[in-house]
């Protein structure tokens, strides 16, 4: 007996669909796995992990402007939609960690200056549900591009400032 046209086209469908889902699986687990080497490498360390499932309200905590972060807390998520935060203030020598929890990998280029024209120091790409540790050891403003992003962020990083309490004589 022969099948009905529609359950052989169905039948063709399902597997296209199957074979599509397991090259799929199969390029993730490699992009989870792969790194990249820095232009800085010495400086720069880039860490694979699990591929992420998106960014949610309450990963993107909200900071006041010009409070200058902490290495655990100069954090960037991003995913497909979004960046978070788009602005950053840290101190010289102050690493930024870019999370990237987005489903596949992505490019991100650091720039000198908040204008995305600006020369090239950097360029990492941080595979699907990694991270890259990018330190900034010099003052001044910095602008970040993630590929597949119209918008850019801002890195502001500030001299370091010893406290000297002068003695009266």
């Amino acid at each position: 007996m022969v099948p009905h046209p529609r359950h052989a086209r169905r039948r063709t469908s399902l597997t296209a669909l199957c074979t599509v889902v397991a090259a799929l699986a199969i390029g993730l687990g490699g992009a989870a796995c792969s790194t990249s080497d820095s232009k800085d490498s010495a400086a720069a360390t880039t860490v694979a992990a699990t591929p992420g499932t998106g960014l949610t309200q309450d990963q993107c905590e909200s900071r006041t402007p010009g409070e200058v972060l902490t290495a655990d807390q100069a954090r960037v998520l991003f995913d497909a939609s979004q960046i978070c935060p788009s602005f950053v203030t840290i101190g010289v020598a102050t690493p930024v960690t870019f999370d990237n929890q987005d489903t596949v990998d992505h490019t991100i280029t650091i720039v000198a200056g908040a204008s995305p024209s600006g020369q090239v120091l950097d360029e990492q790409v941080v595979p699907s549900g990694g991270t890259w540790v990018r330190p900034f050891t010099d003052a001044g403003q910095f602008a970040f591009k993630i590929d597949h992003f119209p918008s850019i962020g801002v890195v502001q990083v500030e001299p370091v400032t010893t406290s000297t309490s002068a003695s009266a004589a």
